[in-house]
């Protein structure tokens, strides 16, 4: 893709808005900068070639024959990525660190002769390669015998949580799984979920929890990783500084790739409806628009249309609701002289901090 446009100019007008209720933490806000990271399912299931597995596999197994985080790490950063996320254990129970509460772990595996840590060697990875790390720490735990027997299982993932929470160095994400399967003798467990979480937010006070209700990051509700057209962040959310009505600019910049710094731009107070029309230096092919609005002062946008101006003439070539953060509005391609953002109804007078305008790759 080559980046047509971008509208990062600041224009004189209303002074800062008042932040709009919910509002993101600073844990939400700087896990939005990661933006891009991967997500890696390894463990014993690799070897058994199994989604989910029930906890009864051989240790033995596990025998990668020539494992190197430094290159998953490697791999993701030029990709693009800023962070990686590892299943340190599934519903199977097999840990990928040595854990001391259970045998069902690497140490029990002939990789590295009992001495292995995944967990570790992936947490040097990404220090090296400047990429955040995650753990994903299943309380569903097929292998573990006290399963289900509410307390005493509670203190185990307590406890294991804190083996990875207190031992690897800061994390930017704890993945907890709303799985919830029966244990040994159809026994089902009661999660102890405010002590999970509170828990994270002592070891890891900068990490976000992702559970499928949250508390910080939720579930996009499907496995497609698509999220509805309307997308409402509830606490999460992405811009300040105009008088409202339109704002007109020519093109900060003609360049051929990459993102610029965040621009400021937002109406008056009881303005819920506004543009921003951005000149293009010269027409071009335009396919994709991103806009992102200012989420530290909360989520406003409810509905919008893509404006083009095509020999003159406008024409709408795209419209949706929400916006938040960051959102990349795709359309068929038009040769545009000029790319408008029409801001239909807003909560409260719109914010924005970023308007480009993507052309496609020739």
């Amino acid at each position: 893709m080559t980046l047509l446009l971008l509208a990062a100019a600041a224009l004189a007008g209303a002074g800062e808005p008042a932040p709009l209720p919910p509002l993101p933490s600073a844990r939400q806000l700087a896990w939005h900068e990661v933006e891009f990271a991967a997500f890696l399912h390894f463990g014993i299931n690799t070897f058994t070639d199994r989604e989910w597995g029930d906890g009864k596999e051989d240790p033995s197994l596990f025998q990668p024959s020539a494992l190197d985080c430094r290159q998953w790490a490697r791999v993701c950063r030029e990709a693009g990525m800023r962070g990686i996320i590892l299943t340190a254990k599934h519903h199977d129970g097999f840990c990928l660190w040595p854990s001391k509460l259970t045998k069902h772990t690497v140490a029990a595996s002939p990789w590295r002769g009992g001495k292995g840590d995944v967990v570790r060697e992936l947490s040097e990875a990404c220090r090296e390669a400047g990429l955040a790390l995650g753990l994903y720490l299943s309380p569903w735990d097929r292998n573990s015998p006290v399963y289900g027997s509410g307390a005493r299982y509670n203190d185990l993932y307590v406890a294991q949580l804190e083996e990875l929470l207190g031992g690897y160095g800061p994390l930017f994400e704890v993945w907890f799984d709303g799985a919830c399967g029966e244990g040994s003798g159809g026994r089902k467990q009661t999660y102890d979920w405010p002590r999970f979480i509170g828990f994270v937010r002592r070891l890891q006070p900068g990490a976000v929890i992702f559970s499928d209700a949250g508390p910080d990051v939720r579930w996009v509700g499907n496995e497609k990783g698509f999220a509805g057209v309307t997308n409402w962040a509830g606490g999460r959310a992405s811009a300040t500084n105009v008088r409202g009505g339109e704002a007109r600019f020519a093109a900060e910049r003609v360049l051929g790739g990459g993102d610029g710094p965040p621009g400021c731009w937002a109406t008056d107070d009881g303005v819920t409806a506004a543009a921003v029309t951005v000149e293009l230096a010269r027409p071009a092919a335009v396919d994709r628009v991103l806009a992102g609005e200012r989420i530290e002062l909360g989520q406003r946008v409810r509905a919008f249309a893509v404006e083009a101006r095509v020999d003159g003439a406008w024409r709408t070539v795209a419209e949706g609701t929400t916006i938040g953060r960051k959102r990349i509005v795709r359309f068929p391609e038009v040769r545009a002289e000029a790319i408008r953002l029409a801001i239909k109804d807003a909560r409260a007078g719109p914010t924005l901090a970023r308007l480009s305008a993507w052309g496609p790759a020739r």
